[in-house]
């Protein structure tokens, strides 16, 4: 069983898993196309002052950006504008965001599981795969995350309420919660928790809580925060609404073809959504699968049966994968907000490990697992000496590792008194962060040089001599280079996106371009240009000389 008593070792823990993701956000470059895509709106916001319509550069110039409402837009620029034009900046709301639900989760376990210490459910939040990875992104899916797990917890501690004062609070903030989901994704966030609670209450027969809800106050509070934008943005853009609620949800899910107007959509087969939530959730994953198969009577009944808000941990994290089971275009990160409750629901799969098979089965995953890890963890160093990561990166990793197994074995941690469950989890937590940010400090100058065009500009600022440089960019776009043109070595590089026809005109002599795209352009173009030197999927190009 795990102690009622907090034991500074969960709190201390925790707080080195925050600062460490912290301390990794300024690298890498922003990864194109999704981190790029949104620095550069935001930056484009900060600099035109427009805090209404989004833009995005695409071949044809900057461009209103229909494809998502703009709560994370402006967090992202607000953060851009306070703390400077850079990576820290422009990934920082998504780790406030994370925080933001990390706290909600931590209040939620704090009430409704009292047994289980609620810094665990953080933990293992925090050392799943795509959450300790996106919440370093400079991403919606965080933003998003929060809002949801935002309506999540105020409509159980409205359901749980024990006066009409602390259900009335709890009721309204389900409504502002919900307010700020359609101002960060529209309504996929309303349709998720929707979904989530439809589930609970319909297995648990509660229905009659919907009419508790304050759905006077709460609805004026709903459409009082977000429905303004959405009427400013149509009144200044007139096609939005359409675009956005026919095109970009309800034909994204119906169709393969929606008419996206910017990128590409994801396509897979109905149903991976499922292999994406095992792998998402990584290492945990296997924890839950291997245990619900082994012991699933007992698991329905201690998880299910006995605690009615272990099935609403249950309910809420099916939802996404069910919501998203019949849709071909999809990505990962869509489970973003199934990680929270996954990861409460595997504190409650190890703190119910009460028989000695059950823990001996946890035992020897772990084992495997953080074997795994330490084994990955080398790879990582190994790849980050082959891809030329100075010696400082090489002699961190070292120190990390060694702290690591410190940590593990440390008496503070390991001590018998603080329970079977919370050993297992705090070692697998410790080995997991540690291999996930060694691969970020190790895959630095690798991700930054095959999915940024920063190196690039980079390159030609260093070899130019005037101090305002002009590159032109043909076909499709680096949305990242858009946000890091404003200056390098003193230098001011402008970007001006053009088609073939246009080469050689508007004095520009450099140009580039994704390698993958370069058949697209037609050879009598090419023929113009001189090829220079590759960055990972960018070329650059310069102007031949006339003879």
């Amino acid at each position: 069983m795990i102690e009622r008593k907090i034991s500074k070792s969960y709190l201390y823990l925790t707080a080195i898993i925050l600062a460490l993701r912290a301390s990794l956000l300024p690298i890498p470059a922003l990864i194109d196309t999704t981190e790029g895509r949104f620095a550069a709106v935001a930056q484009e916001m900060v600099l035109r002052g427009d805090w209404i319509t989004p833009y995005i550069p695409l071949r044809q110039g900057f461009v209103p950006y229909w494809a998502k409402p703009p709560l994370h837009i402006w967090l992202t620029a607000l953060s851009l504008k306070l703390f400077g034009m850079h990576e820290f900046s422009a990934r920082l709301p998504a780790f406030v965001a994370s925080l933001a639900t990390s706290i909600m989760l931590y209040l939620f376990s704090k009430r409704f599981f009292p047994l289980l210490n609620p810094f665990l459910s953080v933990v293992v939040m925090f050392s799943a795969g795509l959450f300790f990875f996106i919440s370093g992104g400079s991403l919606t899916d965080p933003t998003l995350c929060a809002s949801i797990t935002g309506m999540m917890v105020s409509f159980a501690f409205f359901a749980d309420a024990k006066t009409h004062r602390e259900s009335s609070k709890a009721g309204i903030l389900f409504f502002v919660f919900a307010a700020l989901g359609m101002l960060t994704k529209g309504p996929v966030s309303v349709a998720l928790s929707g979904l989530s609670l439809f589930l609970w209450l319909l297995i648990s027969r509660k229905f009659s809580l919907l009419a508790k809800l304050p759905w006077g106050i709460g609805l004026l509070a709903f459409f009082t925060i977000s429905a303004p934008w959405y009427i400013a943005a149509e009144i200044k853009t007139p096609g939005f609404l359409h675009y956005f609620f026919i095109n970009e949800h309800i034909k994204r899910y119906l169709f393969s073809n929606f008419g996206i107007k910017y990128g590409s959509g994801h396509s897979y087969a109905y149903g991976s959504i499922w292999i994406m939530a095992v792998l998402a959730f990584i290492p945990w994953s296997v924890h839950l699968l291997l245990s619900a198969y082994a012991f699933r009577i007992k698991l329905k009944e201690a998880i299910v049966e006995k605690n009615d808000w272990g099935l609403y941990l249950l309910c809420w994290a099916l939802s996404a994968p069910i919501f998203f089971t019949f849709s071909k275009h999809i990505l990962a990160t869509y489970l973003l907000p199934s990680i929270p409750p996954l990861s409460l629901l595997t504190v409650l799969a190890f703190h119910y490990a009460e028989d000695k098979n059950r823990q001996n089965l946890y035992s020897k995953i772990t084992q495997v697992l953080v074997a795994l890890m330490y084994f990955g963890a080398l790879i990582a160093i190994g790849f980050g000496i082959k891809f030329g990561e100075p010696f400082t990166v090489t002699a961190l990793s070292v120190v990390l590792i060694w702290l690591s197994i410190a940590l593990i074995r440390s008496q503070n941690f390991q001590n018998k008194e603080t329970g079977f469950a919370s050993r297992q989890i705090k070692t697998v937590a410790i080995s997991t962060i540690l291999l996930y940010s060694l691969v970020v400090l190790n895959f630095n100058h690798y991700v930054s040089n095959k999915r940024s065009a920063k190196s690039l500009l980079e390159y030609v600022a260093s070899i130019s001599r005037k101090k305002r440089i002009k590159i032109a960019v043909l076909q499709s776009h680096s949305y990242g280079a858009y946000f890091y043109d404003d200056s390098f070595l003193g230098k001011k590089i402008s970007l001006f996106p053009i088609n073939g026809e246009e080469i050689g005109k508007g004095g520009i002599r450099r140009y580039m371009i994704k390698r993958n795209d370069v058949h697209k352009v037609q050879a009598r173009h090419m023929n113009r240009l001189e090829f220079v030197k590759n960055f990972g999927k960018w070329s650059l190009y310069r102007l031949k000389k006339e003879k």
